[in-house]
């Protein structure tokens, strides 16, 4: 119960079966239950596809009347992010899955936890021009760098790679002292 209120454990489940409104899983010997909404970071379309595959979860829930335990894979996610974040790299490309759209940008998934937000004006012109004409749809793949993480750990991402950036600035700064010069 302890691991309600203060969870400090996870577990790896495997997925038995998927109804609409989550999965019946296994952990440890035990039968629980974890909603669709807590089973990943994003919404899930295919929940049949779940089916078989083995999660890390925590304890979000007992339910006494059911005698069940409800599990979440929302929950792990929460309790290790700082330090998986703490790991990504600005300098390295990610190749991430599009999960939605905004007016703003593209939503990109990656390394199973993280979603970022790649937004219009750091697309370059051929992927800004795919978006504009709204082609792109949850599943695709895209390439990407992490450009920020915000202080409360927003990611937002980028098409500039850190040569790219630092070409331009580079760039800007001949430029810049061309000008002054005349």
């Amino acid at each position: 119960m302890k691991e309600i209120s203060s969870p400090s454990k996870a577990y790896v489940c495997k997925i038995i079966e998927a109804n609409r409104g989550g999965f019946f899983v296994e952990v440890q010997g035990v039968d629980a239950f974890m909603p669709g909404s807590l089973a990943a970071a994003n919404k899930i379309s295919d929940f049949q596809s779940y089916v078989g595959k083995k999660i890390i979860v925590m304890i979000e829930d007992y339910l006494q009347d059911m005698k069940s335990f409800i599990v979440s894979h929302k929950k792990y996610i929460e309790y290790i992010l700082p330090k998986k974040i703490s790991e990504l790299s600005l300098s390295d490309k990610y190749t991430g899955t599009v999960t939605g759209a905004s007016k703003y940008g593209i939503f990109i998934e990656f390394n199973e936890i993280f979603t970022g937000l790649l937004h219009k004006s750091k697309m370059k012109p051929d992927t800004y021009s795919r978006f504009k004409d709204r082609k792109y749809n949850s599943g695709d793949s895209i390439e990407f760098y992490i450009g920020e993480i915000t202080k409360d750990n927003r990611i937002i991402l980028t098409e500039e790679s850190l040569e790219e950036k630092r070409k331009k600035i580079e760039r800007s700064e001949e430029h810049t002292s061309e000008l002054q010069s005349h």
